[in-house]
């Protein structure tokens, strides 16, 4: 007699289909939407075909665990789906997205790019391609070959930025803080493994400044705890380390523009936040004095000096050196610094944290050769952005001028900072609305820079065929 059928294997195979099924629907769909550039379109074929080697496992594998886990997947990959809903027309400002993707594939070697907002406030990279090769790297990869392990494959990454500032143009300098990641993960890649563990270790100690008892316990209860409170140390020196090598990327990559952002993103924050395993950000006042740190060095003090010569370049100017006083009178404080040696393992955290930050800079430097925020004609290129702003004019250069849109988004910033109206009008103030204004002038002038360079690339192929 013929074997009974396998009622959970039908079962399995049949939901896992379903849910393919739907998935592979919803991207048809999604496939015929207008989208600022190539790429969602191209991460829609690549998750096309995902779901396809998915589909054929399935037919053709009869271990139910390994169906179960498709199914799971599927679910996960299905949510998805809402980053490419998020990613078309008009949920984000397409002007932004060209210079975005260029800027951040120069970053990340063979990466691709999604840019799509959320309704949550956040800027985040996602790397969507490491994460399905560690969800299915137990799979026959042969059916997969064409998706997620193919040879030589872009890296996708999902860029979020929040809905609710999706038109402020100004503040996506923050998305150079978190493609500074990815330097930040390098940098900890290149450490000495061996020393930052010994390092670690040392000022772990005897761990009796952690737990007094620990002398009372047996050894198996003892290594316990001496792990545990190696891996908070490590954890909250980690993060640390990225978020303040981020904020030197996007100081290098955005100039004097990332210090007004690092402000206005940071309001609403607690300045002293004490650093936790759980919560392993620094406190904005140390993250301050490390950004105002770079500032000094990278000589933006002094290049934002030369501005001037003109009443409007002069009240500019000095409304940005006020705005960088009083952030480097709050970073005057310690109050931060008390904080955190106050806390027994953000003392010990920290003190690793400033030794490795000694050299973190030279390293960004090197790791962006060619990308780092163009200083040469600072003044002049500022100053004729800034002359178009007063006039109610897109900041974008004149037709001679070198397309660069960190220039028009710094523009902004300087502009916005000096609260003056749009355009510069006698007896007339500042009013909330020039902020709309303003961000929409700045939209448009990195749309027609970028305009400018893909004609420059073309008409540069066309005469040279």
């Amino acid at each position: 007699m013929p074997a009974a059928p396998d009622l959970e294997l039908r079962e399995l195979r049949r939901r896992a289909g379903q849910l393919l099924r739907s998935v592979d629907t919803q991207l048809s769909t999604l496939d015929s939407r207008e989208y600022p550039t190539p790429s969602p379109r191209e991460f829609i074929a690549y998750l096309s075909r995902l779901v396809r080697g998915l589909m054929r496992i399935v037919g053709d594998n009869d271990n139910k665990d390994t169906i179960k886990l498709i199914c799971r997947f599927t679910k996960d990959l299905g949510s998805h789906i809402r980053f490419l809903e998020s990613a078309s027309h008009p949920r984000i400002p397409w002007a932004v997205i060209a210079p975005m993707e260029k800027l951040i594939t120069s970053i990340v070697p063979g990466a691709k790019i999604v840019l799509r907002s959320q309704w949550s406030w956040n800027y985040r990279v996602r790397q969507m391609s490491e994460l399905y090769k560690q969800s299915l790297d137990t799979l026959a990869r042969k059916y997969l070959e064409d998706s997620v392990f193919e040879p030589g494959a872009p890296a996708w990454n999902v860029v979020s930025l929040p809905r609710i500032d999706a038109d402020n143009v100004l503040m996506h300098v923050i998305l150079g803080h978190e493609v500074g990641h990815r330097i930040a993960e390098r940098f900890l890649a290149q450490e000495d493994a061996a020393q930052v563990q010994a390092d670690i270790a040392t000022e772990v100690g005897d761990v009796k400044w952690a737990e007094p008892a620990i002398a009372a316990f047996d050894v198996v209860r003892a290594i316990g705890v001496r792990n545990r409170v190696f891996k908070m140390i490590e954890e909250i020196r980690r993060r640390g380390i990225e978020e303040l090598i981020s904020d030197v990327v996007a100081l290098q990559l955005f100039g004097p523009a990332f210090i007004f952002t690092l402000r206005v993103s940071s309001l609403d924050g607690a300045l002293d936040e004490i650093p936790t395993a759980r919560w392993p950000h620094p406190p904005w006042r140390y993250r301050y004095r490390h950004a105002l740190a770079e500032y000094e060095r990278l000589g933006y003090r002094e290049l934002m000096r030369t501005i001037g010569g003109l009443p409007l370049n002069d009240q500019i100017r000095d409304a940005c050196e006020k705005e960088v006083r009083g952030l480097e009178e709050l970073a005057s404080r310690d109050d931060d610094i008390k904080a955190i040696d106050g806390a027994p393992f953000a003392k010990r955290a920290y003190g690793l944290i400033t030794k490795a930050m000694a050299t973190a800079p030279a390293f960004v430097e090197s790791a962006l050769p060619d990308l780092g925020f163009v200083r040469d004609d600072f003044k002049p290129r500022l100053e004729e952005r800034l002359g178009l702003l007063a006039l109610g004019i897109p900041p974008a250069p004149s037709g001679a001028g070198s397309p660069d849109f960190r220039y028009a988004v710094l523009a902004g910033w300087c502009y916005r900072t000096a609260q003056l109206p749009v355009p510069v009008t006698e007896n007339v103030e500042w009013d909330p609305e020039d902020d709309d204004t303003l961000q929409r002038l700045v939209h448009k002038a990195l749309e027609y820079e970028d305009t400018m360079l893909e004609y420059r690339a073309w008409n540069a192929g066309a005469a040279n065929p």
